[in-house]
């Protein structure tokens, strides 16, 4: 994969949170780190684009919840790429 480092980790975030906590939004992503709009949904879209069967949207909840065809685009076993106290303000 020939994405920047930073670029990395914000895709990290978003296949870690559908993983294990089975759905996620661009808020999240913006917030923790400090990104603009256009920066999350750029990466959300990016995102998309490489697992496109990951995450499916449910207009109910207006997020995406983790599809039954799910594969991680990182290995997500590895220890976690940011402090739990950070983690725990998402």
């Amino acid at each position: 994969m020939n994405i920047n480092y930073a670029t990395q980790q914000h895709l990290r975030f978003i296949d870690v949170m559908a993983q294990h906590i089975g759905q996620v939004h661009v808020e999240p992503l913006i917030a923790f780190f400090g990104l603009s709009s256009a920066t999350g949904t750029r990466t959300f879209r990016l995102y998309r684009e490489l697992r496109p069967d990951n995450l499916v949207y449910d207009t109910a909840i207006r997020r995406y919840v983790k599809a039954g065809t799910f594969k991680p685009l990182f290995n997500n076993d590895e220890p976690p790429f940011f402090d739990d106290e950070k983690a725990s303000q998402v």
